[in-house]
C-alpha cells in the first residue's frame, strides 16, 4: 500500500549496490529536499565513512560548479535494515542531490548504477565492491 498519494516532486532517486561484504545485495534510495535549516541527514544504517560523505559530497559539488542545496536534505539508503559501509556511496548520494535539486534530469540516470568515492575537488576515486555491482547492473559508472 502506497501511503504517499502524491510523491514529492523533488525526490531524487538513486540505485546502488551494497558492497560485496554485505553479499552484494542490491539496494536503492532517494533524496528529499524540504524547507528547514540547511543540512544533510543520511538514514538507512550508514557507517562512519558514509556519514562523512556529507562533507565530501558538499565540497565536491561546490568545487565542480554545482550549487549545494540550501534546504534540509534527507538521503535514504535502502534497505534500511542492512548496514552500509564505505565511501562508495559518495557518487550515488551526489547524483541524488543533483536530481532532487533540479540540476540533473532524472531520465539521464534511468537504469544507471554507480559507485565511487568523491574527492573534495570533485574527482572520482576507486572503491571496493564494484564487481558485485557490475554483476547486477545493466549500465554502470565507476572510477578507473
Amino acid at each position: 500500500m502506497n501511503l504517499l498519494r502524491h510523491p514529492p516532486q523533488n525526490a531524487g532517486t538513486l540505485s546502488q549496490c551494497i558492497p560485496a561484504r554485505s553479499g552484494g545485495q542490491t539496494g536503492g534510495g532517494g533524496g528529499d529536499l524540504a524547507p528547514g535549516l540547511p543540512g544533510v541527514q543520511l538514514v538507512g544504517l550508514p557507517d562512519k565513512a558514509i556519514q562523512e560523505s556529507r562533507e565530501r559530497v558538499r565540497s565536491a559539488l561546490r568545487n565542480s560548479g554545482f550549487r549545494g542545496p540550501l534546504v534540509r536534505v534527507v538521503i535514504n539508503l535502502a534497505p534500511a535494515d542492512l548496514r552500509k559501509e564505505g565511501p562508495s556511496f559518495d557518487l550515488p548520494i551526489a547524483l541524488a542531490l543533483l536530481v532532487a535539486s533540479g540540476q540533473l534530469a532524472r531520465p539521464q540516470l534511468e537504469g544507471l548504477w554507480c559507485a565511487g568515492e568523491l574527492g573534495l575537488d570533485g574527482s572520482l576515486r576507486p572503491c571496493r565492491g564494484v564487481i558485485a555491482l557490475a554483476a547486477k547492473a545493466q549500465a554502470l559508472v565507476v572510477p578507473p
